[in-house]
């Protein structure tokens, strides 16, 4: 199976939320590397994350958060949601103010949904937490894949288009916080 077609699974599965064995423990596997290539990429650049550090909004300024996600990589800001992801802003984040960009990211979606720019964020903030979870993050990542859960029940529908990406990006957050955070009674149960 393809990269593309095993991103795809959870759109192809939309008749039901459960999701292969192989297709979870894939996504697993393959974050975990991920992180790994994250934490050797932080050890490479700390002082230029001190720097950027030094520039990054205090915890609880949601509108500050917000434009730093709507940056874009030539220091430009995007007109419309957000802006892809930048490494060095998520891996020069404090766990506390990663904590509170998860938070701001949970807010931003239930007022606008699950669109693409989110869900990256959400995603890499979810590849820089680091393990063991406070009880307060993991609280946070909880309420994250409820809110998926209940994204992908209103995008479950037959005339939903089978690559749409709200829908692979849904599963793909709850399998996260299932599987690879430890929250397995929110996990998709194995096909």
């Amino acid at each position: 199976m393809s990269a593309k077609q095993r991103a795809l699974e959870p759109a192809a599965a939309a008749s039901g939320p459960s999701l292969s064995r192989q297709w979870q423990q894939t996504v697993e596997s393959d974050f975990s590397g991920l992180r790994c290539r994250v934490a050797r990429w932080k050890a490479r650049h700390a002082p230029q994350l001190r720097r950027r550090a030094a520039q990054l909004p205090p915890a609880e300024d949601r509108d500050a958060w917000l434009a730093v996600c709507r940056q874009d990589a030539d220091g430009g800001t995007v007109d419309t949601g957000l802006a892809p992801p930048s490494l060095l802003t998520i891996a020069a984040c404090l766990q506390s103010q990663l904590l509170a960009l998860l938070e701001h990211l949970l807010h931003w979606s239930r007022l606008q949904g699950l669109g693409d720019g989110r869900a990256a964020w959400l995603f890499a903030v979810m590849a820089a937490l680091e393990k063991p979870l406070p009880a307060d993050t993991c609280a946070c990542l909880r309420e994250v894949a409820r809110f998926c859960r209940s994204q992908r029940a209103s995008l479950v529908r037959p005339t939903l288009a089978k690559d749409d990406t709200r829908l692979a990006a849904a599963c793909l957050l709850i399998c996260l916080v299932g599987r690879y955070f430890g929250q397995v009674d929110l996990a998709d149960p194995y096909r």
